[in-house]
């Protein structure tokens, strides 16, 4: 249902879009659109850690392994299907989730989305955790070594931002689950 609803939000959009875009994602990656292929120039310092596009109609995934290796990449569409992608774009502090459409008038950006990955802070028995930016609620889970389940609450953004969590000195580390922005994040903080 989540494909269908994806595929008509792009067939819908896809007619706002140009067909040569060229954009920066941030001041780490410059983005165009040329026809039928994608051209993506990297940062000299920037740590990619994964790249790859995402057919979503078939959930086929092409992963990019090599991307640090090079200044700039192009990925050519030209023998792809028609329809939507996801080229997710992930380094140490953040993802970016591009969404194009694919037809014969060639490639169109529909929507792009940058999900900042959270900060853990931790001191003596006490966890702070911060999300730089989050546009939905977060839905956060602690579980203790033990297994109880220490914490489980959804909490917007400044709320979560501003909470310390305080656990007894007889728990030796703690595993936090983070929900947010259609992306789960888990960490396992020893004390």
């Amino acid at each position: 249902m989540k494909n269908l609803f994806l595929t008509f939000l792009l067939a819908t959009s896809f007619v706002f879009a140009s067909s040569e875009t060229s954009f920066k994602l941030n001041s780490d990656v410059n983005f165009a659109l040329i026809k039928n292929s994608i051209e993506l120039t990297f940062k000299n310092d920037i740590n990619v850690t994964s790249m790859s596009l995402t057919n979503l109609l078939s959930n086929e995934v092409t992963a990019f392994p090599f991307v640090n290796q090079y200044n700039s990449l192009s990925i050519d569409l030209d023998n792809y299907t028609y329809g939507g992608y996801i080229l997710n774009i992930e380094n140490d502090n953040y993802f970016n989730e591009i969404m194009l459409y694919l037809d014969e008038k060639g490639l169109r950006l529909i929507d792009e989305q940058k999900i900042y990955k959270p900060i853990f802070q931790k001191r003596k028995n006490n966890l702070l955790i911060k999300i730089l930016d989050s546009e939905s609620p977060i839905n956060v889970s602690i579980i203790s070594d033990r297994g109880y389940e220490i914490f489980s609450d959804n909490l917007v953004l400044s709320d979560l931002n501003k909470k310390v969590f305080n656990f007894k000195y007889d728990i030796n580390s703690v595993t936090v689950n983070l929900k947010y922005d259609g992306k789960t994040f888990r960490k396992k903080i020893v004390f």
